[in-house]
């Protein structure tokens, strides 16, 4: 079946978005708001990113990273990235569709920190986050869309991927959704049970690739590719960035060990004209 939008004729289907597409439009958004770096600052290595749209970006980052794991679960499997819902800007980082049963996967960034999860708690530095319940939630609402569109019950299974975190470790109780690194989430999504034959996962793959089935509105494919090129000009911009810092630093922490060695020498030589006189006389 095709469905098309009246406005240009265009598949309503979501092929074309991308992994962190709704974090990227934040992101670009708010990256709009400030003026470039100055000429000076972008010499020394100054990040072009605004410091709102930083959490954005990295989101945006993460959701990549997931997405290109979830690459390698091969044939027979379907993912769909950044799947709208509703008729607001909420949207689902990424939807997978494949012999072991259906799943909604929230993506989380977080740089270096420590995770703890156990039932329904789930910490970052031992700070609380909802990121458990907010998947449940998020995981129950697919399910009841994707039951209404195929017309028989489908279920949903929740899972958290965090990307990037230095410890990840679990309670006493098993945490109420699997919380996994972006490392393991192919292993975990392939140990499990088989629950849909190759046909069942082709049919929910089929109407879960449809915008119509989550969102109300139309999709603009034109927009999605011009969001994804800004955005890697972006990425291009805050590495090259990140480079320039890196070098400033290593120049800086050269000229120290030169100046410690240069100071060492003045020493050395001070001590032997003074051992040096003290020997004529």
């Amino acid at each position: 079946m095709t469905i098309t939008d009246p406005r240009g004729g265009v598949e309503l289907t979501l092929t074309a978005r991308g992994a962190g597409y709704a974090a990227i439009q934040q992101c670009l958004e708010l990256q709009s708001e400030v003026a470039p770096v100055g000429p000076v600052a972008h010499f020394f290595g100054a990040s072009p990113l605004a410091q709102n749209a930083r959490s954005w970006y990295l989101g945006a980052l993460g959701e990549i990273v997931v997405a290109e794991k979830l690459e390698r679960l091969g044939e027979g499997w379907h993912v769909i990235d950044a799947v709208p819902v509703g008729a607001a800007g909420s949207d689902i980082d990424h939807v997978v569709i494949g012999p072991t049963g259906v799943f909604t996967i929230n993506t989380k960034a977080h740089a270096n920190k420590k995770v703890w999860a156990a039932g329904h708690a789930l910490r970052i530095n031992g700070f609380k986050q909802h990121y458990i319940r907010n998947s449940q939630h998020e995981a129950a609402r697919a399910s009841k869309l994707l039951t209404s569109a195929v017309g028989r019950p489908i279920d949903v299974t929740p899972l958290i991927v965090m990307v990037g975190i230095s410890e990840l470790n679990y309670g006493v109780r098993r945490p109420e959704v699997d919380v996994v690194t972006s490392r393991g989430i192919v292993r975990n999504l392939r140990r499990r049970r088989r629950t849909l034959t190759p046909d069942a996962v082709a049919e929910i793959a089929d109407v879960a690739g449809r915008r119509g089935t989550w969102h109300r509105d139309a999709i603009v494919l034109d927009d999605t590719q011009r969001h994804v090129q800004r955005f890697e000009r972006l990425r291009s911009e805050v590495d090259a960035a990140s480079r320039r810092r890196k070098a400033w630093v290593l120049l800086m922490e050269l000229a120290v060990i030169v100046g410690v060695v240069w100071l060492c020498i003045d020493m050395l030589d001070v001590i032997v004209r003074a051992l040096a006189v003290g020997v004529l006389h």
